[in-house]
């Protein structure tokens, strides 16, 4: 991959999450054309866009791409630990982390992945930057982006989704295929319950 490429891109691309084949990682290719299960920002349930810049990035329309309260935090924890222990990506970050780059957890990866928010920030719309985040993101194992969670989970749209089922979909963020199984179990882990 291109080590600095081009952010302004998102403006008029669309990320499109790829199935992953067994044992790999998806991938996400550019599309000209809007792929068909992507929603935009406007038909998303504003319970469900409030339960997720709670959740995750709570700072989101006020920062330049990166918050640097949760950078030193994180600085402090990794030091602690002697390991990446704690992660401070904001929206931004996991955008181009999950469009643009590898996985890999280095120093060379998150200089990257730091200056790249910025750019995006700068060039992108918070609004389409969100609208991005919010296809792109996985939320149940192969499942990814808004509009697929809502059919999988609660059988409805994006936009009709209630602010409990904003909350819960939310609330598999941090690790989507761990915290999903209490759907499948039918009955709430105490995480998700909390």
């Amino acid at each position: 991959r291109d080590a600095f490429p081009n952010m302004g891109v998102l403006r008029t691309q669309y990320p499109w999450v790829e199935p992953a084949e067994k044992g790999r990682d998806p991938r996400v290719v550019l599309k000209r054309a809007q792929p068909p299960s992507w929603v935009g920002i406007q038909a998303i349930s504003p319970a469900l866009i409030g339960a997720v810049i709670v959740s995750e990035d709570w700072s989101f329309f006020s920062h330049d791409g990166y918050d640097p309260h949760e950078i030193r935090t994180a600085l402090q924890k990794d030091l602690m630990e002697g390991r990446f222990a704690r992660g401070a990506s904001t929206i931004t970050q996991q955008v181009v982390k999950n469009v643009f780059l590898e996985r890999d957890k280095t120093l060379w990866r998150k200089f990257r992945e730091f200056v790249l928010s910025v750019e995006l920030d700068d060039k992108v719309s918070k609004s389409r930057i969100l609208e991005v985040y919010l296809n792109i993101v996985e939320l149940g194992d192969g499942i990814h982006g808004v509009g697929r969670a809502s059919q999988y989970y609660f059988s409805k749209s994006a936009s009709q989704l209630t602010a409990k089922e904003g909350a819960f979909l939310a609330m598999l963020l941090p690790s989507p295929k761990r915290y999903s199984q209490s759907f499948k179990d039918q009955k709430l882990t105490p995480y998700a319950r909390k």
